[in-house]
């Protein structure tokens, strides 16, 4: 889905580089935060950044 929106996989290395960790987070990664989220009733309304750490530039 990233690549339809940031035009091609050219950008996707730059995009990369914006995190912490230096990589673009997995699918299962997505999946397992959600299953977190849904699990933890306490959690309700908070706003989760499942970006690995994004570095301004």
């Amino acid at each position: 889905m990233l690549k339809i929106h940031v035009g091609g996989s050219e950008n996707l290395a730059e995009i990369a580089g914006m995190s912490t960790f230096g990589r673009l987070i997995s699918p299962i990664e997505i999946a397992d935060m959600i299953f977190f989220c849904a699990e933890n009733a306490v959690i309700n309304g908070s706003v989760i950044h499942a970006n690995l750490g994004q570095v301004e530039r």
